[in-house]
């Protein structure tokens, strides 16, 4: 396999102590990025896993920055209360960018400072840290590696029962398909919207 199609598993990074070792050595900073529109219900509890996993215990993450999206519910007092640091969008230079998700990640360049940047959605149920830490660990591993994107068992919860790996149809019927017609270099991403990825922060401004 080519090195621009590596696969890790997050079992390759622990224990996490080894992986925070090497990221010092290498001298490399992290930030999580997590953007944000009307998440209030689970942005706290993922802010406060990655604190207390990802900081406080093994100092793997630098900083947790939440681009809101102008939320109107509770979703920026939850991301302070839990300890992460809150923008707003819309404030962020260049103004008049097209609201969305994308411009939320474009512009969290601007207001972090790590030179590795993991994106992770705010509304995952289950979220665990391996989330995080998976997409940290090839950049140590590999420097050569410049950007990460996560892939999942997804099981489909339907009329009370759980069928294995039988999630994410868009993705199997129209994204897989449409980006092996039109963009063929992008054709081996298995889950290409799932919503957790990381970037070298220099290969990021390029894009």
């Amino acid at each position: 396999m080519s090195q621009s199609n590596r696969l890790f598993h997050y079992q390759q990074f622990l224990p996490l102590a080894n992986l925070h070792r090497k990221l010092r050595q290498e001298g490399l900073s992290v930030s999580v990025v997590i953007p944000a529109l009307n998440e209030q219900d689970q942005i706290g509890r993922i802010i406060h896993k990655v604190r207390a996993q990802l900081q406080e215990s093994i100092p793997l993450v630098d900083e947790i920055v939440v681009m809101d999206g102008d939320s109107t519910d509770g979703t920026r007092e939850e991301a302070r209360m839990a300890g992460a640091t809150v923008h707003s969008v819309s404030e962020i230079d260049p103004a008049g960018c097209p609201n969305g998700k994308g411009t939320a990640l474009w512009k969290s360049q601007f207001v972090t400072r790590g030179d590795i940047v993991v994106c992770i959605d705010a509304d995952i149920v289950d979220f665990d840290a391996r989330f995080v830490y998976a997409l940290i660990g090839p950049f140590v591993q590999n420097r050569g590696v410049s950007f990460a994107k996560a892939f999942y068992k997804r099981p489909l919860a339907l009329n009370g029962n759980l069928a294995d790996n039988q999630g994410g149809r868009v993705t199997e019927i129209m994204v897989r398909p449409f980006l092996a017609t039109f963009f063929p270099e992008l054709a081996r991403i298995r889950q290409p919207l799932s919503g957790e990825y990381a970037f070298r922060r220099d290969f990021m401004s390029t894009v």
